[in-house]
């Protein structure tokens, strides 16, 4: 009545996300246990602010979207994607 068995499980990739949020977990687990371990050692840290790792994520997706963007032109410039006029604004 209050255990009902499920049926049989198939075990399924994780998906990216999951993939991410776990090795994001799994190092700032890794960091908070061994920054008692390394004490000293570990000053460099303190050099890491979150206002210097935002805008170095920032300064990181606007080289990442430079890149794309441009590939993603010279593809439409070799004439391997084709381009919809439909939705131009331009007509």
């Amino acid at each position: 009545m209050f255990f009902r068995r499920s049926g049989p499980k198939t075990q399924t990739a994780s998906c990216r996300t999951c993939s991410r949020i776990r090795a994001f977990l799994a190092i700032a687990g890794l960091l908070i246990i061994s920054l008692p371990i390394f004490g000293e050692k570990a000053g460099a840290l303190s050099l890491l602010t979150p206002m210097k790792i935002a805008l170095g994520l920032i300064g990181i997706g606007i080289i990442a979207f430079t890149f794309r963007w441009l590939a993603w032109r010279r593809e439409i410039k070799e004439g391997h994607l084709p381009v919809d006029h439909s939705t131009d604004d331009n007509g």
